[in-house]
């Protein structure tokens, strides 16, 4: 880490399953990865408690697997929800046109 980087104050140090470590990130930035390290640091003791790994690093490979998985999932269902919401307001703009076009006539 650069030396201006630390008297400048663009890191934070976050401990995840024990450990402390210096991310560098924007003053801005310290709350939300303060927030994903602790989200993290208690999956990982979660997983940890329920299953027995040999190593921190195999939790931590299988806690991020799961991790993205939980994402995949979640921008899927996202994307299915856009999607059906785009189809809803296509129908309505439809009708309303028709409608219209209706009156118009």
């Amino acid at each position: 880490m650069k030396l201006e980087d630390m008297q400048s104050n663009n890191f934070a140090i976050i401990n995840i399953f024990g450990r402390d470590l210096k991310v560098k990130c924007s003053p801005d930035e310290k709350s939300s990865l303060q927030k994903a390290a602790t989200y993290l640091n208690d999956k990982m003791h979660s997983l940890s408690s329920k299953a027995s790994l040999a190593s921190i690093e195999n939790v931590a490979v299988i806690t991020a697997l799961n991790l993205a998985h939980e994402v995949i999932n979640l921008e899927k269902k996202t994307t299915d929800n856009t999607s059906s919401r785009i189809d809803t307001l296509i129908q309505q703009i439809s009708t309303t046109l028709d409608d219209k076009i209706e009156q118009l006539t």
